[in-house]
Formats: C-alpha cells, structure tokens, sequence
C-alpha cells in the first residue's frame, strides 16, 4: 500500500523551489469576523485636509438642503447630488499636485475589468491585488491612483458610516467572491468605495486615475444601484475604457446604448476586447473589423483604438490603430483627454443643476398658467350661462298672461252689462209676466257671475304657481353655477400659489448652489494653503493579521490564527524547518493539526516523503499512527 502511495506522490513532486501564501480571513471564521467588526467600526478620526470640507459637510447634509430639493424634484435627487459631491470630495483630497487623467473602465459584469488593470498594475513576481470572480458579484466601486511619487500601496476603505481605514492587501483580496462563498456575505455590503494609492514602474501610467465600476447589467435586487454608480462614474470620467468578453463577438447594442446615453461622444474611448487568448487570431481579427463598422471608427477621432488583449498574457493580440503597446495608447489618451480639476467638474454639474432646475420651474409655471387660464374662461362661461327656455317662458307668462285676463275681464263686462241691460228691459216691457220665471232668470245670471270670478281665480293661482315654480327652477340653477365658480376660483388661486412657490423654490435652490459654490472655493483656498504630501497616519489600521509568533509554537499550541498569520507572507515552504529538524507539514503530521495540513496542502506536497536529519517524513509518521485521515489529507 505504502509503495503505491509513494508513487503517486512522487509523479506530481516537482524540485523547483515552491512558495505558500494563505490569506488568513479566507481560513479563519474568527479573523473573518474581527474583520467585518473593524470595517464597521464608525469612529474616525479625521486629518487636517479633511476639517476643510466640514462647513461644506454640513451645509449639504442638512435637513434644510434635503427639503429643498425634495421640495420639487423627486426624493432620490439629494441622494444623487451627495453622490456627486462624495466623488468631488475624494477627487480633491486625493489629487495632490497632479492632474489626474481620470479613466473609467465600464463594461457588463464579468467582462475582466478587475482583472484587465491587475494585469496592467502588477508586475510578474507581485499579487495581484484586485479580487478576481467569474461568478458576477457586487462590486465596490475602486479608484486606484498611480503615480510614480507614490513609494508604497495604501488601501483606503469607505465604511456606511462614511468612515475610513486601511486595508491590508489580505483584507483586499477577501473582498472576492471567495470570501462570500465560505460564510455567505460579502464584504462589499459594507463598503462604499476603496482608494488605492499604487505606486506604478511605467512611466505611461504616472498621473493616471482609474475607476473601476460595477457592471451595468446584473439582473438582481442590486442591478439598480450598480447601474446608477456605473452611470456617474462614467459620466464623470474624462477617458472610457469599455471592457468586452471577447466570448460575446462584437460590441452590443445595449453597450452602445449605455456610452451613448452616459459618455460625451467627443472624448476619447479604447474599446478593449478581453480574454481575447480565448480565440483563434482569424476570430479576433473579424470581430474587430466588425466592431469597427458598427462603432463607426474609421471617421471617429474619438475612439483612440479597438484592441484585442489578454489579461492572462499581458499583451496587445491586436490593435485596430496599428498600435503596438499600452505605453502608444495612453500617450494618445492623455494627449486627448479633456482634463480638469475635480472642483470644476462639480462646478460646472452645479450650473447644470441650476438649469435643470430653471427648465424645470419654467414647464411647470407654464402648466399652472394654462390651468388658470382654463379656471378664467369656464368662470366667463358659467357667468354668460342662462336657462334660455325658462326664461323665455316666464317672460311670455308675465307678458301675455295678463294681457289675456284683461281682455277676458272686458269682454266679460261686456257681457255682463249686455245681461243687466235685457234684465231691466224684460221687466219693463213684461215679456215675463211670471215673477218666479224672472227669478229664475236672475239666479242663472248671480251663479254664472260666481262662477266667472272662481274660474277668474284658478287661473291666477296657477299663474302664480307656475311663475314660482320657474323662479325656484332659476334660483337652484344660480346657487349651482355659484358653487361651480367659487371652486373654479379656488382652484385659480391655488395655482397662482402654486406658482408663488414654485418660483420661490427656484429661487432658493439658486440661493443655495450659489452658497455651496462659495463654500467649495473657500475649502479649496484652505487646501491650497495646505498642501503638503498624503499622509495616512491618521486611518485605523484594521488588518488583525500579528506576524510575530513562530509557527511552530503555533502549531504545538493549537494557535490556528497564528499559523495562518505566519503564513501570511510568501514563504518558500521547505524553509520552514524547526531546531529539532521537523519541516513545518511533518511537524503538524505529528500533532495531528488537520486544519493546518489542509492550509498546507497541496503546496507542501514535495515534503511528504521528505526525511529531515533521519527525521521521519510526514507520509510515515501518519502511516506510524494509523491516521487513516491525515494519510487522506496527505495523498488526495
């Protein structure tokens, strides 16, 4: 059994020197929390440059700022202007004497951006720092300053709570996807930006600012965020870097979409083709040609080139300019790039504020005064309104009605004295010589009379009713007009209201972007006046890694976290050897410490069998005490 398991080891056992370099939050629960603790941590305390900004601080995070662009505007622009002002702000305290050339990289998710500067940043024998995945995760967004002043790398991290600490290069790299696999969350959630400070050996990056953005098109609960931090990043840079998975073939429509909505169109673009040692040389050169034509490059100043590199190789595979290296490329870029200082910058989106603003004022007034001039025109409508057929019918009752009673009562009297007169005749001449008959006669004569002056007064009454019923009629149809016109009115006045506030708003968001304005050229006359070199004396170093203890005394002691804090620098494994002459992997055989042959292994495969001073190897001191488990370990 012995005999086959040394075969197979020795197969894979190479005698080249081989180094180990653990990461010790990616091993340890323990440290992975003391981590997360320190990055929360609220307490910060601030240096000098930054004091500058505290009057400005406050005037922008006040409650009074916030009502006032919330006051019009929806509730998220605040939120976007703070945004805004936060990059501003880092912008001018980080740029020293230099004139940043501030190069964006955008891209969909997965696209090689962090990779792409990796390769760009690090040399051959240096770790690349940026966290690398496959798998699309929420990305911090990153700006990384490369200057040739710079003498060593600086971590920055930006907490919720708008506090800072440095990281260390371990604490940078958990910030992969790595990390969020072993205890389900990522770091990123409690982080706003990282500023990294890198010290650079090419000439053609010194000066050079790249913003490393999250990808526009995850489709998550996230994917709005991302987008929106994608969209002002780009919006502020001055030079696009547009990162493609070569795998895709050619430029997208949604990628157009997104430089054409978010990127002024004369400054200068390089779109680079990633992973491009993926396909055949015939392959990339047709997806370039292709990508020309569709972005239109041949009579386009403003696309600098179209490139076809691999990250893995460090090289330029093809170049649609003919360009030969990076260094060609950012000469150009540089020489292109529409430089200016971070506070013109914001300046500048200040005035556009203001117009927006003004536009804005202006389409709604316009609106409010259409609805005033509707309310004054329905007002004149309702005050010319009349019930025409009512009217016209009182009018011809008040008019004929009497005029008709008249007639009938003269010609009634008429009538009546034609009666009286052959009364008084019939009695003279005798024609009745019988009284009862002349009685009669005169009974007939008293009831028509009655009778006339009662239907005399029915027709009055009804008259009378009628002629009130119109008038009730009239009065309700007033009262209802008068109602409408009174809410008509309202509503006028409420929209000149309107209008008051709206031009009154107007006027104080002008009042305060002229504040800000002077507050900002007061902080940048304090930092003139301070100038002097970055110092980050002043951040909490949160790295919980102690490099001090031996690790073998770790491993006796059963000190994981100090085993992994000893490993935590590059180490050429077969070194590592103790007075009594175990190397590390034997030494942790012996005291069966499985979780440190698991952070050894595979790196430590070449000492398995490795004898120190007639010392027993690692493979025969786990076979000595039948640890079916180690001898796994060892052989797996």
């Amino acid at each position: 059994m012995l005999g086959g398991i040394k075969n197979r080891i020795s197969k894979n056992t190479t005698l080249k020197e081989v180094f180990i370099e653990v990461n010790p939050y990616l091993y340890s629960s323990s440290k992975a929390l003391k981590l997360i603790a320190g990055i929360n941590e609220p307490k910060q305390i601030t240096n000098s440059k930054t004091n500058v900004f505290n009057d400005l601080n406050n005037y922008i995070y006040s409650d009074d700022f916030e009502n006032i662009c919330n006051a019009n505007f929806n509730c998220k622009f605040a939120y976007y202007f703070r945004n805004q002002y936060e990059v501003m702000k880092q912008d001018v305290l980080s740029s020293k004497d230099e004139d940043w050339t501030k190069i964006v990289l955008g891209g969909e998710f997965s696209a090689g951006k962090s990779s792409f500067l990796n390769s760009l940043l690090c040399e051959e024998d240096e770790v690349e720092f940026l966290p690398v995945s496959e798998k699309p995760t929420s990305v911090i967004p990153t700006y990384i300053y490369c200057s040739k002043k710079q003498k060593m790398q600086y971590v920055i991290g930006e907490n919720k709570q708008n506090g800072k600490m440095l990281l260390s290069l371990h604490a940078l790299l958990a910030l992969g996807h790595e990390f969020e696999r072993k205890y389900k969350i990522s770091l990123g959630a409690f982080l706003n930006k990282l500023i990294i400070q890198q010290p650079i050996k090419h000439n053609f990056l010194n000066d050079v600012m790249f913003i490393d953005t999250p990808g526009y098109n995850k489709e998550d609960g996230e994917s709005k965020i991302d987008q929106n931090t994608a969209k002002n990043a780009v919006k502020n840079g001055e030079v696009l870097f547009w990162l493609i998975d070569v795998v895709a073939g050619t430029v997208k429509k949604e990628d157009l979409g997104f430089i054409r909505e978010n990127f002024n169109r004369d400054k200068p673009k390089v779109i680079i083709f990633n992973k491009a040692d993926k396909v055949s040389s015939s392959e990339i050169l047709k997806i370039i040609k292709q990508s020309a034509i569709t972005l239109k490059a041949k009579n386009d100043n403003s696309i600098i080139d179209i490139v076809a590199y691999s990250s893995h190789e460090k090289q330029i595979l093809k170049s649609y300019r003919s360009n030969k290296s990076w260094k060609e490329i950012f000469e150009k870029v540089k020489s292109k790039a529409q430089k200016k200082k971070a506070e013109q910058g914001f300046k500048e989106s200040l005035h556009e504020h203001k117009e927006w603003v003004t536009m804005e004022t202006n389409n709604k007034v316009k609106e409010l005064d259409l609805k005033i001039k509707a309310c004054n025109n329905s007002i004149i409508d309702y005050n010319n309104e009349k019930d025409i057929d009512f009217t016209n019918t009182k009018r011809e009752i008040n008019y004929y009605y009497p005029k008709r009673a008249f007639e009938l009562d003269n010609l009634w009297t008429k009538f009546q004295n034609i009666l009286e007169r052959e009364l008084v005749w019939i009695e003279k001449v005798g024609f009745l010589n019988n009284k009862e008959n002349l009685n009669r006669l005169r009974t007939s004569y008293n009831e028509y009379s009655a009778y006339n002056r009662e239907v005399s007064g029915i027709s009055n009454r009804l008259f009378e009713e009628k002629i009130n019923s119109i008038d009730k009629y009239i009065r309700a149809k007033e009262k209802e007009k008068t109602e409408v016109i009174n809410h008509l009115i309202k509503e006028r006045e409420l929209n000149k209201k309107s209008i008051h506030k709206l031009n009154d708003d107007s006027k104080k968001f002008h009042e305060m972007i002229n504040d800000i304005e002077f507050l900002l050229k007061k902080c940048i006359r304090k930092l003139n006046e301070k100038k002097s070199e970055s110092n980050f004396s002043h951040l909490r170093n949160i790295d919980v890694v102690k490099k001090t203890k031996d690790i073998f005394d770790c491993v006796t002691n059963n000190d994981f976290d100090g085993f992994l804090d000893c490993l935590s620098r590059k180490t050429e494994i077969s070194k590592l050897k103790n007075n009594k002459g175990y190397n590390i992997l034997s030494w942790a055989v012996l005291h069966k410490k499985y979780d440190m042959v698991s952070v050894l292994m595979p790196k430590a495969r070449r000492l398995i069998q490795r004898k120190e001073n007639q010392i027993l190897s690692a493979l025969e001191i786990a076979e000595g005490n039948m640890d079916k488990i180690m001898i796994n370990l060892l052989t797996k």
